[in-house]
């Protein structure tokens, strides 16, 4: 399954309303952030290579100028009925999307490197299916789109000290499923499940710094204005507030009284293994009820980021053909939701410090196979009979990729189950390379929940069968 913020996602499709930061907001902090430094260029990391989280690896001195990029169109169908909730209630075209992705890598001198790439999105379904009743918010938010992924600068300060600063992503951790010690960057959950790992965390604008020692590593990482995570607009397929829509319930979102959020991690080198430390003061990347008001029969809630505060641990190790994951962490005075029905109570919300952990195993013995399995688990020791989450929440995920010899073929089936039995999602793709430069895709995605409660139940509809051709130049 595709690694993503499941357990936001899933609150907020229960209670929460919209929140997404404008990009235009979050580039220029960026370009604030850059402009303390004595010149700016433009970077992305490569969407299509699994990201490199190893400082080592994030500087390459020997960097030439260079563009790459790569043009896709996507060919979306739902063969079921989503319902009347929704902009498309029968089966039909979900996506006509033809994007393009340009990427500028380069140096400016020994010591700064630079990157830059943006990807520009055109949406024609709301031309070519009829029966697809667009909102005027999904129209103004996904029919023509310009995605910076990602502005950065590299600099080398001195032996082992380094800086990127600008917008970039921020991977850490070792869960797929679970948000644990991985708080720095914001998801993409347009379409759920739908997105490739590649294509899942967005750039936040942001300063790190990295100390690169013997065997070991220190980075501190500081944000500004990083937002939400990116969710479906009004009416839209996946939107996560389509429950209180119904309702005719007013939403309305205050910004976060603390814009800034940092984040430190020592990590050690050991034996084949990392072991990781991390410790942060962060925004959730969902939103907390803070006021709600009933007059002359309408409803009005009041939302705003909840602070919380992570102490974290992550490991993995390899063994073989074996690695071993895991990943632990305790986060306080999250602020939870309560359940739909009890939304209006006098105290909607609840603050609780909760435990998360993850233990997961990749092995790539089978030949041209590999085998993924993680185990998820959430404790809320608090008193949760009027919460929307139980205090013993269970997930898991399972992957199996496999690849011909030649390398022209790959075939990768995910199954997920969502915490606290919020449903499954079962996803499978398989990629064929025509020649150097041509690639096509195909993906299946299948939601599964038979609980009326469950996160995933208004969206059980949903599934979906894509084709995709791409050319990488």
């Amino acid at each position: 399954m595709t690694a993503m913020s499941l357990r936001y996602w899933i609150s907020m499709s229960k209670i929460h309303p919209t929140g997404l930061q404008q990009l235009a907001k979050r580039t220029a902090a960026s370009c604030v952030l850059m402009i303390l430094s004595s010149s700016f260029c433009y970077g992305s990391d490569d969407f299509f290579e699994q990201l490199d989280v190893e400082i080592i690896d994030e500087l390459d001195k020997d960097a030439n100028h260079e563009f790459s990029g790569w043009a896709k169109q996507i060919f979306a169908y739902g063969y079921q009925d989503p319902g009347n909730l929704f902009s498309r209630k029968n089966s039909g075209l979900t996506s006509v999307a033809s994007s393009l992705q340009l990427r500028f890598d380069g140096a400016l001198s020994e010591r700064v490197n630079y990157r830059i790439a943006s990807r520009f999105i055109h949406e024609s379904v709301y031309r070519l299916n009829d029966d697809y009743l667009a909102t005027a918010a999904e129209i103004d938010d996904l029919e023509n789109r310009i995605d910076i992924k990602d502005v950065y600068l590299d600099i080398d300060i001195s032996s082992g000290l380094y800086l990127r600063l600008g917008n970039q992503i921020v991977a850490w951790g070792e869960a797929e499923t679970i948000n644990i010690t991985d708080l720095v960057a914001i998801r993409d959950q347009l379409i759920l499940g739908q997105a490739d790992l590649e294509d899942l965390r967005l750039q936040v604008p942001a300063a790190k710094l990295s100390y690169l020692m013997q065997g070991s590593s220190l980075e501190f990482v500081a944000t500004y204005e990083a937002g939400l995570d990116r969710f479906a607009p009004a009416g839209h397929e996946f939107d996560p507030f389509i429950r209180l829509r119904n309702e005719q319930v007013e939403l309305i979102e205050l910004d976060a009284a603390n814009k800034v959020e940092y984040f430190l991690r020592y990590s050690q080198f050991i034996n084949n293994g990392q072991y990781s430390v991390v410790i942060a003061d962060v925004n959730a990347n969902d939103l907390s009820g803070i006021a709600a008001l009933q007059s002359a029969g309408k409803v009005r809630l009041t939302y705003q980021a909840d602070r919380f505060q992570m102490l974290g641990f992550s490991a993995n190790y390899a063994h073989r053909l074996m690695v071993l994951k895991t990943e632990v962490g305790l986060h306080f005075n999250r602020t939870l939701a309560p359940k739909h029905n009890d939304i209006l109570g006098d105290n909607i919300w609840q603050e609780s410090d909760q435990l998360l952990a993850m233990l997961g195993l990749d092995y790539g013995g089978f030949g041209d196979a590999e085998v993924s399995v993680e185990l998820n688990y959430i404790h809320t020791p608090n008193n949760v009979q009027n919460l929307a989450v139980s205090r013993h929440q269970w997930g898991a995920n399972s992957r199996l990729f496999w690849q011909d010899t030649n390398e022209l073929l790959t075939l990768q089936l995910d199954w997920t189950h969502l915490l606290n039995d919020d449903g499954d999602i079962t996803r499978l793709t398989a990629n064929y390379e025509l020649a150097q430069s041509w690639t096509l895709g195909a993906l299946l995605v299948v939601y599964s929940a038979k609980n009326p409660t469950a996160g995933l139940y208004d969206y059980r509809h949903n599934d979906v069968f894509q084709l995709s051709v791409k050319y990488s130049f």
